[in-house]
């Protein structure tokens, strides 16, 4: 799930052709989109989660990029059938915000993940500079 891929599939969502265009929906700074796009930030989650349901996206998609982009709502009688697919609607919708939950988890933690190990390597780039200085004054 690559951060810039969301941002393509915001684009979409939001009718959007320009990155600026997306931050003005957003209400965020196209620097902001900018540094969403590579990596540098994280996305708002929760923001564009909200959006996804008012505009009837489909959760997965949008963070994933797997399965229709919409949720069909189909035709709104009222009988018990369409009680129960309202029902099995915003059962769906609730499983894919668990799932939604679940990845933005799984990312914040690969994101944590990320800045340790860059942490690690400046020290092991120090260490190689130490130990080429001190062979290089022998």
């Amino acid at each position: 799930m690559k951060a810039e891929h969301i941002v393509d599939r915001l684009m979409v969502m939001f009718g959007c052709d320009t990155q600026k265009m997306l931050a003005q929906n957003l209400n965020v700074t196209e620097a902001c989109i900018s540094q969403w796009r590579k990596g540098v930030a994280q996305v708002n989650y929760h923001e564009i989660i909200k959006h996804a349901v008012e505009k009837g996206f489909n959760l997965n998609w949008l963070i994933t990029g797997i399965g229709e982009k919409k949720i069909s709502f189909g035709r709104r009688n009222k009988n018990a059938q369409d009680s129960a697919e309202a029902d099995a609607l915003k059962n769906e919708l609730a499983k894919q915000k668990l799932q939604t939950e679940k990845l933005i988890e799984h990312n914040e933690q690969l994101l944590k993940l990320n800045v340790d190990l860059q942490e690690q390597m400046k020290k092991k780039d120090k260490m190689i500079e130490r130990l080429i200085e001190k062979i290089g004054t022998k």
